[in-house]
């Protein structure tokens, strides 16, 4: 005989013993297994002992505990099991009370209340495991936004030191012209594996609904320019694909987030050179169009690449879509650059569109971006007025600040504080909360050759410490020594920025870093003191 399918486990607080052997009958008739109890204390006991996905109780008990005081007893232990409540008082004031102190449902002992027990309970088993589900999958998509989290932190770290110590070896003169040209190798091949972590963050923002933009009143034909110069100059002429470029005067007026917007045409334009072969050529036109009283600028990128077979055509701007396996071999990448870009056009009020004749045959991208009107393209210009400047000795001072630099992975310290000596300062280092804020306060007492104390101006820190976090630091040096800070981190996502904001520092800068906009955030800081 095949044994009933479970569908859960019941366990029924009933003080008659008969009627509650006819519910367990039905019940597991129902498939589901049955812990049967009279009384509170069992009940209770049985609760600790094995998982239970409801409750049934009787209301009125031969006990002095009714068993909506034992579920109310519960809950103050923080046992959240769904309950139905049978009970022969049918006022209307004891069902509102019982569904208060969140009973799912109720039955009330009628003569053939018998009938009722499994259909009330397999409707409020199916609410219970649709949330369980809901629960479990919230948890899930945590669990996985996490990892994404800490596996971009801890990727990033490593690529800190490199990036900084390529970038110093790129401006030495006294490398031979074929090293630097090396080191520029690295350079971008770093640079595009910090891009795959953005992509992976990206996505995330994306799928929850999390993708902020700074917009701006700009020209944007700047943007597109800098993409075609960038992405043509080098990429382009190394396989020798030629860029025609046709832009439309004027007209590129427009409200965007320039860095998103510049994301947008980077994928598309290095999507059109990775999947053109050598020789081949990429077509770069824009244009202005008028629909419904809207103006529009238009922008084409048509390559003469492998093209996209009509059966991937539909789904060439979803996640992790590179055609087959066989182009994502052949081609590497993650295949989010376009969903990131339909998803940034779309938060423009744009749009982004691809169509190929078929495989071997190229392929056009057109990006679709509103335009401002004219009045909103007026540029506002600060008027001209003496502005107090910084002294002679100010500056000289600000140009060799003391600083600290918090960071507790040994490479990328001693790389940062080399690199930051170099620029004038002078760096003390340290690699935990405890060692920085002694280091703070010995910079504060201690008195150089000439009299003049040297504190600390401004600290760098990292946010994952050995002993605390950059954010418990940060407010014990704004609050103690009123520093001003920026944080460092493999972390980049929105609410960690606006962490760091909140613990006092000026700037989040997220790694692997690149040390020219380091440097330009340090001076800003410092000259605002």
């Amino acid at each position: 005989m095949k044994e009933p399918r479970q569908r859960g486990t019941i366990l029924v607080l009933e003080d008659d013993p008969g009627i509650g052997r006819l519910q367990r009958l039905q019940l597991e008739r129902a498939g589901y297994v049955v812990e049967l109890t009279t009384n509170t204390a069992d009940a209770h006991a049985r609760l600790a002992a094995h998982r239970i996905d409801l409750l049934m109780l009787d209301y009125q008990l031969s006990e002095p505990t009714n068993g909506l005081e034992f579920y109310r007893s519960l809950q103050q232990e923080s046992r959240e099991v769904p309950a139905i409540l049978v009970t022969g008082y049918g006022d209307e004031a004891r069902i509102i009370e019982a569904m208060r102190a969140g009973v799912r449902d109720f039955i009330p002992k009628t003569p053939n209340f018998i009938e009722l027990v499994a259909p009330t309970v397999d409707r409020v088993m199916k609410q219970v495991m649709a949330e369980r589900q809901l629960l479990e999958a919230e948890a899930a998509s945590r669990a996985k936004d996490n990892f994404i989290a800490t596996l971009s932190h801890e990727l990033r770290t490593p690529l800190t030191p490199v990036l900084a110590l390529v970038s110093a070896l790129q401006r030495d003169g006294r490398l031979p012209q074929d090293v630097q040209e090396d080191m520029a190798t690295i350079f971008r091949n770093i640079e595009l594996e910090a891009r795959l972590i953005d992509d992976m963050l990206d996505i995330t923002r994306i799928a929850k609904g999390k993708l902020e933009l700074q917009f701006e009143t700009i020209d944007i034909r700047p943007i597109i320019e800098h993409a075609i110069k960038t992405c043509c100059a080098h990429e382009a002429a190394e396989k020798m694909i030629v860029c025609h470029e046709t832009l439309v005067d004027g007209g590129h007026v427009a409200r965007v987030d320039a860095a998103r917007l510049t994301q947008v045409f980077w994928n598309v334009l290095k999507n059109a050179i990775k999947f053109t072969p050598v020789g081949g050529q990429i077509f770069i036109r824009s244009r202005r169009e008028e629909a419904n009283g809207a103006h529009w600028l238009v922008v084409e990128v048509e390559d003469s690449g492998i093209g996209i077979a009509p059966h991937i055509l539909p789904r060439v701007f979803g996640a992790f879509q590179q055609g087959d396996r066989s182009i994502t071999q052949q081609f590497g990448g993650l295949g989010l650059g376009l969903a990131i870009s339909k998803a940034i056009m779309e938060a423009h009020g744009g749009t982004i569109a691809a169509a190929s004749p078929g495989t071997n045959l190229g392929s056009t991208f057109t990006v679709r971006l509103p335009l401002a009107k004219a009045a909103a393209a007026v540029v506002e210009v600060k008027p001209d007025g003496p502005e107090r400047p910084e002294t002679a000795a100010r500056a000289a001072e600000s140009a060799h600040a003391h600083l600290l630099l918090v960071e507790d992975h040994p490479d990328t310290a001693q790389v940062m504080a080399r690199m930051l000596r170099r620029a004038g300062f002078q760096v003390t280092a340290a690699s935990s909360l405890a060692q920085a804020l002694a280091e703070t306060e010995a910079a504060r007492k201690t008195v150089n050759d000439s009299g003049r104390s040297r504190p600390m101006r401004l600290v760098i820190s990292d946010l994952g410490l050995p002993d605390g976090s950059g954010y418990d630091l940060m407010r014990k040096l704004r609050a103690e020594y009123r520093l001003r800070g920026i944080a460092l981190s493999g972390f980049g996502m929105e609410e960690d920025v606006r962490h760091s904001e909140e613990a006092g520092f000026s700037r989040h800068l997220t790694k692997p870093v690149d040390f020219d906009l380091l440097l330009a955030t340090i001076r800003e800081l410092l000259a605002a003191e």
